[in-house]
């Protein structure tokens, strides 16, 4: 809330006095009306991409990921489009989900390297290694990750052991936590972006990929 002293008058002004005085000289909801167009009011030309054929098209606001606006395009092209094998994408469709349905509906995903987020100077996640049979991550100073617990968005959490990790020659390099333990998470369908890397590195691909950015144009 706001709470305005006028010294000049020597009057206090009330949260709802304030707002009132303001919002009445911008209109911030008229201004809104004026410029604001309705998706539905939206005309969509047709259009091709550079000799080639747009297949179909999803209207979204500038605010929704990639992510999410995929899938009600993609079983629309899936019912239309059944024998379209290669689905090439860029960074922003290459998560779990994604990968794993295109692979489980016999598609090749066809997406990206995309850059490591972590911080200049510390280890990569492939720097530490995967063990599938204990369900387990081994870090650069051969030391055990092992299993937490899995949140809601699927990912698998891995810790170290504060008492080897206070002492590793490495830490510097590893983390920055208070406690000095090191965490790894793991996606429930990671098997299947293991498998979009593969074929990323598959010979033809990388044509493939050079392919994707083309320019609309309205016809």
């Amino acid at each position: 809330k706001i709470l305005l002293v006028d010294t000049v008058k020597g009057k206090l002004i009330e949260d709802s006095e304030v707002k009132k005085k303001y919002s009445l000289e911008n209109p911030y909801q008229e201004w809104l009306d004026e410029r604001l167009t309705p998706l539905k009011n939206i005309e969509i030309k047709n259009f091709t991409l550079s000799g080639n054929y747009a297949l179909d098209f999803e209207v979204t606001a500038g605010n929704v990921h990639d992510s999410v606006s995929f899938w009600h395009l993609y079983r629309r092209l899936k019912q239309d489009w059944k024998y379209g094998i290669y689905y090439v994408m860029d960074a922003g469709y290459k998560i779990p989900s994604i990968a794993r349905q295109l692979i489980k509906d016999g598609k090749t995903p066809v997406m990206p390297y995309k850059r490591p987020m972590t911080q200049a100077g510390f280890f990569k996640k492939y720097d530490f290694v995967y063990d599938e049979f204990f369900d387990c991550y081994l870090c650069p100073n051969h030391k055990v990750l092992h299993y937490t617990t899995t949140n809601r968005e699927g990912y698998r959490g891995y810790k170290s052991k504060w008492l080897v990790c206070k002492s590793c020659p490495h830490r510097d390099r590893c983390t920055n936590s208070k406690d000095s333990v090191k965490v790894i998470t793991r996606h429930v369908w990671e098997d299947y972006m293991e498998q979009v890397e593969e074929i990323r590195h598959t010979i033809g691909m990388k044509e493939r990929y050079k392919k994707r950015p083309l320019e609309a144009g309205s016809s």
